[in-house]
């Protein structure tokens, strides 16, 4: 029997193993290169091997777990996704979004949204309609979290949120139920209706699209991102969040 690895078998946050948390990860992004100019690649630690692509220089900055990336929406900078593949729909089945998030500069006071992830580019990077995005929505002094599929599900109880604070940010989806972790927390549910789309799309982080609605990009830190294909429960997202101390699931 060969042995496990030594990752593996470090001490469990929350009780609950790396091994156990990385079960149907289907990307993970620990964003922990060190990009300090350029286009370095976002590396896929999930084991499918869905790296990113860096555009305009998405360049390394100091995470909340190792490195993270910063993101500028003037400068248009984005991750882009190679793969079309189904593993990373947020079609029909169960699945879960994680991320760590800090809203760099003031926050938005006009009425704007700010895109942090989008399954929505086909070939040609033009935006296609009913697929999937997640995004804050600013309006005046209010912040929403619209999770955007065939329906809209917006989150007004995303809170106060502080620039240049880390939060952590977990979606999850149980048949037509989705719900909305914040910093360990459950916040509140919303239905999901109508059939999201599973088409083959690529997935874009920090930008719309990679050809219109530039407008909509964000400035901020992301890490952590991770997405899984099943419905992380309320112990794993709790473990996530680690007491506020964030957590690696690198092996």
């Amino acid at each position: 029997m060969s042995p496990m690895s030594p990752r593996l078998l470090r001490p469990r946050a929350g009780g609950i193993s790396t091994g156990q948390l990385r079960q149907s990860l289907a990307l993970y992004l620990p964003l922990d290169e060190t990009a300090t100019s350029g286009n370095v690649t976002a590396v896929d630690n999930s084991g499918n091997g869905f790296n990113f692509t860096s555009v305009n220089s998405v360049l390394s900055t100091t995470g909340k777990v190792g490195n993270a990336r910063e993101f500028i929406k003037a400068n248009q900078t984005h991750l882009l996704g190679g793969s079309t593949s189904s593993l990373l729909a947020f079609g029909g089945g169960n699945w879960s979004l994680q991320f760590w998030l800090n809203l760099t500069g003031p926050l938005p006071t006009t009425v704007t949204n700010a895109t942090i992830l989008s399954r929505n580019v086909d070939s040609s990077g033009s935006f296609a309609a009913g697929e999937f995005s997640v995004a804050l929505f600013f309006n005046s002094g209010v912040t929403n979290l619209s999770v955007n599929g065939a329906n809209t599900i917006s989150f007004s109880q995303f809170g106060s949120l502080l620039a240049n604070t880390w939060h952590h940010i977990v979606l999850t989806n149980s048949g037509t139920t989705v719900s909305y972790y914040r910093d360990g927390s459950l916040i509140s549910t919303g239905t999901r209706t109508g059939t999201w789309a599973t088409g083959a799309r690529h997935t874009v982080i920090g930008i719309p699209n990679t050809n219109a609605m530039a407008t909509q990009a964000i400035d901020a830190k992301i890490d952590e991102l991770g997405k899984w294909n099943r419905t992380l429960s309320a112990n794993e997202v709790s473990a996530l969040w680690n007491k506020g101390n964030g957590r690696s699931l690198v092996v």
